[in-house]
């Protein structure tokens, strides 16, 4: 749209997508989980990035201080004099998958290690070839067809419950020593299910 429609073409400059990216609220225990990954679990190490169809300039700000801009990969734009003039890569569906690979050769780790966590359309593509080859996808979506391709679905105003499923098949943690890996990290569980962070 931003370099087709009429409405838009030669308008969107690089400083408005950082300025979209700072309204995005963002889910509760984002900042949290990216620390809790990046400190591993067990003997088990994470490299995490986000793969968005959106601009790459309204992520990067979006998670600004949370995740380096390395690690993001987005949709990205060709500009002259700041403003957007073509789409130079776009990041969704197949183009996932491409980007996807590409980590998995940067990290060297083998396919069924690979956790993807996706809630829309343009993540069926990827999600499909994570679980193709044993990796383990997580929709956050309801969509029942989301939930038909991954292994496991999780509806949560708090993005720190993406770690239940993690502990739980991956980890084969129990259900008392997730809620205590939780209250380790100074999070109560609700019905086992919900993380409550305190403050």
């Amino acid at each position: 749209m931003i370099v087709q429609d009429p409405d838009y073409i030669g308008k969107v400059s690089k400083d408005l997508l950082y300025e979209v990216g700072k309204e995005v609220e963002l889910k509760k225990g984002v900042p949290e989980l990216m620390k809790i990954l990046a400190e591993g679990i067990d003997d088990c190490c994470f490299s995490t990035y986000v793969l968005s169809a959106a601009p790459k300039e309204c992520v990067e700000k979006a998670v600004e201080r949370i995740l380096p801009a390395d690690n993001i990969y987005g949709t990205t734009f060709v500009y002259k004099d700041g403003i957007v003039q073509d789409i130079e890569r776009a990041n969704a569906g197949h183009a996932k998958v491409a980007t996807l690979d590409m980590l998995k050769e940067k990290e060297n780790v083998p396919r069924n290690a690979i956790i993807y966590v996706g809630d829309g359309s343009s993540d069926i593509h990827v999600m499909l070839h994570v679980m193709s080859y044993n990796g383990f996808p997580i929709t956050v979506s309801p969509s029942p067809y989301m939930g038909h391709i991954c292994r496991r679905s999780v509806i949560s105003g708090n993005v720190l419950s993406i770690l239940v499923p993690i502990l739980e098949d991956l980890l084969k943690y129990d259900q008392e020593k997730v809620r205590a890996y939780f209250e380790s990290k100074g999070i109560q569980f609700w019905n086992g299910i919900e993380p409550i962070q305190n403050g």
